[in-house]
């Protein structure tokens, strides 16, 4: 999982050929700690004490 924030005009384009299932999904940053949304504990609790301070201040 990589967690990146981005502008909503921003446009993805895969320039290699890739065999893995890659999934893009936009989020708002407080969906993260949502239990519907990430399903172990653990992750969230992640996000919450690394990403969302870092999020936050850009």
């Amino acid at each position: 999982m990589f967690v990146a924030p981005v502008s909503s005009d921003m446009e993805i384009v895969f320039c290699e050929k890739c065999s893995d299932n890659v999934r893009v999904v936009w989020l708002d940053a407080g969906s993260l700690l949502d239990k519907s949304v990430i399903g172990f504990a653990d992750e969230r609790e992640y996000f919450a004490q690394h990403i969302l301070p870092i999020i936050s201040k850009i």
